[in-house]
């Protein structure tokens, strides 16, 4: 029994040493931005809406949702991931977070919108700006892990003509993705612009979007595999011939 306690405790710790370990990979996202208004603009109503998601490969999910109108906040957490989404005035932010534990993945989103109507006081070109910031912390110790984080920001302007609305949308697209023991950290800032003509006692919107999302997974390698496979079978006959000799069959 010795030489099979010694050939099990080889395989045990090649096992462990081939297999991940846990909450190696991460995924952070935050994502903000603020809306800066032209003069010459009569604010009226406003609508928010915030979301926020998680679900990991156990089946363990959350979600949260909160609407009104200019602050709002939604979050939701499980063990191996978090999500929150919060707007206040011309302010949208969404901050996810995963982190799965080994052959597992996790998942976290998040959306925060905010809506502003207005009416022009005099006629003339306006010019809305979206200022955003994107900071993303991706990392993977291990091959076969892998770690993503996206970001989306969407200004629209919308002016009520006769002829019914028209839109104009400009938007900023983040997407990054590490695996096999890579990581990535950045700060990403920049603006969103649009300008449109409106004339006096023209009815009009904007709104600012920001959408999120961070992903971690692990693939457990072949030779982990293998190695616990081959684990299970040396235990499973050594329970099975002690169990011969203790009956006296062998």
């Amino acid at each position: 029994m010795k030489r099979w306690s010694l050939v099990l405790g080889v395989v045990g710790l090649l096992t462990f040493m081939t297999a991940p370990s846990a909450w190696a990979a991460f995924s952070w996202v935050s994502v903000e931005g603020d809306l800066t208004l032209p003069s010459g603009i009569n604010l009226s109503t406003a609508t928010s809406l915030s979301l926020a998601s998680v679900e990991d490969s156990m089946g363990n999910a959350a979600v949260d949702s909160d609407s009104g109108n200019i602050y709002t906040d939604a979050r939701a957490t499980i063990v191996d991931a978090s999500a929150s989404s919060a707007t206040s005035n011309l302010h949208a932010e969404s901050e996810l977070e995963a982190t799965p534990m080994p052959v597992a993945w996790s998942v976290a989103s998040g959306s925060a919108t905010q809506t502003r109507r207005f009416q022009a006081t005099d006629s003339g070109y306006k010019t809305f700006t979206l200022s955003y910031w994107i900071v993303a912390d991706l990392s993977t110790d291990w091959p076969s892990e892998f770690a993503s984080g996206q970001a989306v920001l969407t200004l629209t302007v919308m002016r009520s003509d006769l002829g019914g609305p028209t839109y104009v949308n400009q938007t900023y697209t983040f997407d990054k993705l590490v695996k096999d023991g890579d990581d990535y950290q950045d700060t990403i800032t920049g603006q969103l612009s649009i300008t449109r003509y409106f004339g006096y006692g023209n009815l009009g919107s904007v709104t600012l979007s920001v959408q999120g999302l961070a992903n971690a997974y692990t693939i457990p390698s072949p030779a982990a595999l293998l190695l616990a496979g081959i684990g299970t079978a040396i235990v499973g006959w050594v329970r099975g011939r002690r169990w011969l000799i203790n009956e006296g069959i062998v």
